[in-house]
């Protein structure tokens, strides 16, 4: 999140981190109150930008092998849990 701010020195993340226990501290009844599906969606949004498709449309181009290596390892991080899919991958 911070490099897609724009952020350029180490304070961004001493920051990011502050408020973001902050956040935890004091709205943590806000973010009990909200459903799973919003929790999820949020967390979904964050995550999205992690992973490079562009990356996967250029190894499905160049090397098939790979594009399926990454495949299993992205299906298994996503379906069986990120222990369990770092292993994979």
């Amino acid at each position: 999140v911070n490099n897609e701010a724009g952020a350029k020195s180490g304070i961004s993340a001493v920051v990011t981190a502050t408020l973001v226990g902050l956040v935890l501290l004091f709205l943590t009844p806000v973010f009990e109150l909200l459903s799973l599906p919003t929790l999820a969606s949020i967390v979904i949004s964050g995550v999205y930008s992690l992973v490079d498709f562009d990356e996967a449309k250029y190894l499905w181009r160049v090397h098939k092998f790979d594009f399926g290596v990454w495949m299993i390892a992205f299906l298994g991080t996503l379906f069986l849990g990120v222990e369990l899919g770092l292993g994979i991958a």
